[in-house]
């Protein structure tokens, strides 16, 4: 993955039984993720990638087990702002993210404010 790093902007990895996203944090240039149907479970096997894809835009994981989880939108949304408070003190991977759509379905800037406001996420 990381060869491809630099050149590769949408990457369409649907129904592979993929459980985690792992290399993929190389994937700096990449817009579009689809990952639908896989096997991906938990936030914890994509958090640390995600929030490493600067100029990600579009991320798709329907059908996913994770996709079923309580609060999931939210969740991703909160993973992918730059303000996102389990990996800010890290280094950064990228000098601003903001993820414009979920699952075929845009994420509009009131929405994102809501959430940041709800699960009080300082910028």
């Amino acid at each position: 993955m990381r060869c491809l790093g630099h050149s590769l902007e949408i990457l369409e990895a649907e129904k592979n039984h993929m459980k985690n996203i792992n290399g993929s944090e190389f994937l700096l240039n990449l817009r579009i993720l689809r990952i639908a149907n896989n096997s991906i479970e938990n936030l914890e096997s994509i958090d640390k990638q995600l929030y490493c894809m600067g100029n990600l835009r579009s991320l798709d994981l329907k059908g996913n087990p994770v996709s079923k989880m309580n609060k999931f939108r939210d969740q991703i949304i909160m993973i992918t702002n730059e303000n996102f408070g389990k990996y800010k003190k890290e280094k950064k991977c990228f000098d601003f993210l903001q993820l414009e759509e979920l699952d075929d379905k845009n994420i509009l800037p009131k929405e994102r404010e809501f959430i940041m406001k709800f699960y009080n996420i300082q910028k």
